[in-house]
């Protein structure tokens, strides 16, 4: 059975705070079989129900450092990505992840960060 496993969104596992655009995604995959590599993949990026970004079917070994065209996300706001893969054996697995995306430097404007009561 293939399965698929520590997926990643910039080689983070829990991903938080991610940009809004180039991100990079990964995955691991393990077989009770023999000898099984990766033959096609595809990406669907999540704004809640709705497909925001589809990679279609790619032929494909490659599973990490993969950077799909997507459109800008928006800050602070979680999406989750959805990798399904097929194996030169002819079976399939698939596998979700969410992820939060970092505040832009305009969101940050007018912050109080928090300060000691007193310097020493």
């Amino acid at each position: 059975m293939l399965n698929l496993y520590d997926l990643t969104v910039d080689y983070q596992k829990e991903p938080k705070l991610t940009p809004l655009t180039g991100l990079r995604f990964g995955w691991k995959l393990s077989s009770d079989k023999q000898n099984v590599i990766q033959k096609t993949a595809r990406i669907l990026v999540c704004d809640g129900g709705t497909v925001i970004g589809d990679t279609g079917i790619i032929e494909s070994n490659r599973n990490f450092d993969i950077c799909p065209m997507l459109p800008t996300l928006e800050p602070m706001k979680e999406y989750s990505f959805t990798v399904e893969v097929t194996d030169n054996q002819g079976e399939s697995a698939k596998a979700s992840l969410a992820f939060i995306t970092a505040p832009t430097e305009e969101d940050w404007q007018g912050a109080e960060w928090i300060r000691p009561a007193r310097h020493i």
